[in-house]
């Protein structure tokens, strides 16, 4: 197993950048770079299908010139090439399940849902789920919504805790769509409602390289998991203890780090977005 982030986090958030690198170098686990601009490497680089890898289609904003990827930062992983355009923050997977979001449906609109569903099916050789997008999330990423974890021989996934904040009847909605495909579902703590509020200009005064104004910040769930290594977003608020005891409660024997995000959650995306592997 090999870590890869890209080259402009090392740029831009140097003390996330090596905290991850020798964190890893330390558990004996490779480290390399992604001679990219665009931060969010999981997002653009090949997914792994079944057996093999698959360099899907990125949708960019053009409005953000840095987010353009150059096809050689990828060319090291041996990859089929696909016309389907496919984020890798839509794919949340385990041994036989892949969880996307209906974002895939609206990014590919000239296929009919049947035939972009079979042949997801057939690339992944898994079982697709299909969640509604989280309401006000135009990427329409899964990987801020659920993760998969296999707890005592059931199904089960981690989901945020949306209990008392506008999210509430899209929680229900999800729940049920996971409930009803064998998934029981685990709440994990949430602070999106505790996002620090700015006008637009003053995020991109503060932000420049940002995109569209989608913060991440308060997204717990978005922890990065490498062998017995979890690296989870802080937040700089007092559910941070909370989440903490959470990921001790769940995942007992872990190493599990904390990473201050809250400059790099405003940008819109956290440690799951910002790294990828090849095994």
């Amino acid at each position: 197993m090999t870590v890869y982030v890209s080259a402009a986090l090392r740029d831009q958030y140097p003390d996330i950048y090596k905290t991850i690198w020798s964190t890893l170098l330390g558990k004996g686990i490779g480290c390399n770079e992604i001679n990219s601009n665009n931060l969010w490497a999981r997002d653009y680089m090949p997914i792994k299908t079944g057996s093999c890898y698959t360099k899907f289609k990125y949708k960019r904003n053009p409005k953000y010139p840095w987010l353009e990827v150059n096809s050689d930062c990828w060319q090291f992983v041996n990859a089929m090439v696909s016309y389907i355009y496919l984020d890798g923050g839509n794919v949340v997977q385990d041994d036989d399940v892949v969880i996307m979001t209906e974002q895939v449906f609206n990014n590919n609109p000239s296929i009919s849902r049947v035939d972009l569903t079979q042949f997801l099916k057939d690339r992944f050789e898994k079982k697709i789920i299909f969640i509604p997008v989280e309401p006000g999330d135009t990427l329409g990423h899964s990987d801020g919504i659920v993760k998969l974890l296999n707890k005592s021989n059931n199904k089960t996934a981690i989901i945020n805790d949306h209990h008392n904040q506008t999210f509430g009847e899209y929680s229900r909605k999800l729940e049920t769509i996971l409930n009803n495909n064998g998934i029981k579902c685990i709440r994990m703590p949430f602070a999106y409602k505790d996002t620090p509020r700015m006008t637009e200009i003053e995020f991109r005064n503060r932000y420049p390289l940002a995109d569209d104004y989608e913060p991440g910040f308060g997204y717990y769930i978005n922890w990065y998991q490498v062998d017995d290594v979890i690296f989870y977003p802080t937040f700089g608020l007092p559910k941070d203890d909370d989440a903490l005891l959470f990921m001790i409660k769940h995942f007992p024997g872990y190493n599990i780090i904390p990473v201050d995000c809250r400059d790099l959650s405003m940008l819109g995306g956290l440690l799951n977005c910002i790294t990828y592997e090849v095994e």
